[in-house]
């Protein structure tokens, strides 16, 4: 059981049970013992990912959290793309690039209210939520040019992780992915450094890699080509 001062929730972790092709086998069930949402039970891909929202938002604690985890769930939502065009929204609010016309005469602040008031828009494709439904990119087209200035992306997709404050395994196969920066851009490098060449041929036949690819990757007995194995 984990404590904390507004309510606790329990944990459920399941031996084994991860994301197709992933090693760490780091998914988990949260179950709400407390609160509003008492016996609201979300998977999630690591123990602590529900409560990666606490802090970030005013009056946005482990039960709400949770709760909100669980409607990303419900409305087939990716978790942290409705969070990069909430966050994307408030920040346009906040530099005044976007006003109250924009935000359907709501104001736009880092609180619970707003975090799932606009959850719901851009579910449903409500006034400002129909805008942002269509991506970072998109949306900035229809806000105008400072919007367009304030993007951050990475092949038109949100980074999940900052590549300009650090350079490790993680950030730079969300470089260089052709599919933009998403979360399994980074996979065992990003997860597990210092692994050896050996390990990660093993990991690479797991996944029924050919041979010769893997004899391209881990192309000697200390080093691997990070690039090729992403």
């Amino acid at each position: 059981i984990l404590q904390d001062p507004l309510q606790s929730f329990q944990v459920g972790s399941r031996t084994g049970h991860a994301c197709p092709t992933c090693p760490m086998a780091c998914r988990s069930s949260v179950r709400l013992e407390e609160g509003e949402y008492a016996g609201l039970t979300v998977p999630q891909s690591i123990t602590g990912d529900s409560s990666g929202w606490v802090g970030l938002y005013d009056r946005l604690d482990d039960n709400r959290s949770i709760k909100y985890m669980e409607l990303c769930t419900k409305y087939r939502l990716d978790r942290f793309s409705v969070q990069a065009l909430i966050d994307y929204a408030i920040d346009l609010y906040k530099h005044e690039i976007i006003n109250q016309n924009d935000s359907d005469g709501q104001e736009l602040n880092r609180d619970a209210e707003t975090f799932v008031s606009l959850l719901e828009k851009i579910y449903r494709r409500e006034g400002i939520g129909d805008i942002l439904a269509d991506g970072l990119i998109p949306a900035s087209k229809k806000f105008g040019k400072l919007a367009e200035e304030r993007v951050v992306a990475v092949k038109g997709q949100e980074p999940f992780v900052e590549p300009r404050g650090r350079l490790t395994g993680w950030e730079f196969a969300g470089c260089v992915n052709p599919r933009g920066s998403h979360v399994v851009a980074g996979i065992t490098p990003a997860f597990t450094p210092g692994r050896t060449p050996e390990q990660i041929a093993h990991y690479c036949r797991k996944l029924h890699v050919p041979e010769e690819a893997i004899a391209r990757i881990c192309y000697s007995t200390t080093e691997f080509n990070l690039a090729r194995l992403i």
